[in-house]
């Protein structure tokens, strides 16, 4: 079984391939302690290990740069602390572990086909290992206001905007208008940049730096600023103090840990916000082994002074694709119109019918 996954960054895009199956028989034969580890030509493999022994479900990344894009893929250990990085391209790896209750280990070059033994490294601390907890952990530790402070009061009572009816309301608001665009338990968002200060007066200046800090006053504004800047202050604070998340992930075990993950970049760094597709959700054979599409936000590219060049495309055909994860244009591309078109549609209502002239007059 295997799914594609897009995840986003301010940096790069990242397409992320994720199979249960294709290599699960070896895996599962080191599950059961029956056979030798195995090592193909295109693999790597070998033991993780740690001053307690054996780790049992900590990753295993290799990642390289000698492809035309970052490239990395990383899988799970046994219950012998045994990993299998299976059908490796050439090049040079660099390989790590990560796992709860570790930090990063030591980085180690190697290529495919080659046995590696590694030596994992356990937090030296609470804090080191909750460094690498997911963030929704960190993003947990937000205090949601009691269901008596709703509806809200406004300005003059207790700062929550009498738009928010209900608790219920204020916690669809925080996820539907913060976190799903900035991924509020991240490095970056419990982390207030120095320059910026601690406290209410912090936050005020944090969410009025940057391109998008219209729409950060408008979001602000529907909750009640007064009281969402206080919130978000009194969490940062707690963490800047040395609070921690009050539960811890357990590592992977059972099946989760036949798992290989595939990741590699696309985009530049010079884009800010993108969307990528590669089928269709009402036809997923579409494309099948294709290639995966993606787009900027056009009103980002209008600000930069970029146009939209002419498809040349005749009644019928479909337009090009403005970037292809090659970087090349493509005229006849299957997933016509999905220039514009999948900006904001993924995960919604993405239809890769729709023409170019229709995303024109979407997107003014």
């Amino acid at each position: 079984m295997g799914t594609t996954r897009i995840a986003y960054s301010g940096i790069a895009a990242i397409v992320i391939a994720v199979s249960l199956t294709a290599y699960q028989a070896p895996l599962s034969a080191q599950q059961s302690g029956g056979s030798a580890l195995r090592v193909g030509a295109n693999d790597l493999g070998g033991t993780v290990a740690s001053r307690n022994g054996p780790e049992a479900g900590v990753w295993v990344i290799a990642e390289t740069n000698d492809l035309p894009t970052k490239f990395a893929k990383l899988v799970v250990t046994d219950d012998r602390g045994r990993y299998l990085i299976p059908g490796l391209p050439k090049g040079k790896y660099s390989v790590w572990v990560r796992g709860y209750g570790l930090v990063d280990s030591r980085k180690v070059q190697s290529t495919p086909g080659k046995t590696l033994n590694l030596t994992a490294v356990p937090a030296p601390s609470a804090a080191a290992a909750a460094e690498y907890y997911p963030g929704m952990y960190w993003y947990s530790m937000i205090n949601i206001p009691g269901k008596q402070e709703f509806p809200g009061t406004g300005e003059k009572g207790n700062g929550i905007s009498s738009n928010i009816k209900s608790q219920e309301q204020w916690v669809d608001t925080v996820k539907n208008a913060c976190q799903s665009c900035h991924s509020l338990g991240s490095k970056g968002m419990r982390t207030v940049p120095k320059e910026f200060g601690p406290g209410v007066a912090g936050w005020a200046r944090r969410t009025q730096s940057g391109q998008a800090l219209t729409q950060m006053a408008l979001g602000l504004g529907y909750m009640g600023a007064d009281a969402a800047l206080k919130n978000y202050a009194d969490w940062t604070d707690r963490i800047a103090a040395g609070e921690l998340p009050f539960g811890k992930p357990e590592r992977p075990k059972g099946v989760e840990r036949n798992m290989v993950v595939t990741m590699w970049d696309f985009s530049t760094p010079k884009y800010y916000l993108h969307d990528g597709i590669s089928t269709d959700r009402n036809n997923p054979r579409l494309n099948a082994n294709g290639p995966i599409y993606q787009c900027q936000r056009p009103d980002l590219r209008r600000a930069r002074g970029e146009h939209r060049p002419d498809s040349g495309a005749r009644p019928g055909e479909p337009p090009p694709v403005l970037h292809q994860a090659s970087g090349q244009q493509s005229q006849n591309a299957v997933l016509h119109g999905i220039a514009d078109a999948a900006v904001g549609l993924l995960g919604q209502r993405a239809d890769l019918g729709r023409t170019l002239e229709h995303s024109q007059r979407d997107d003014g």
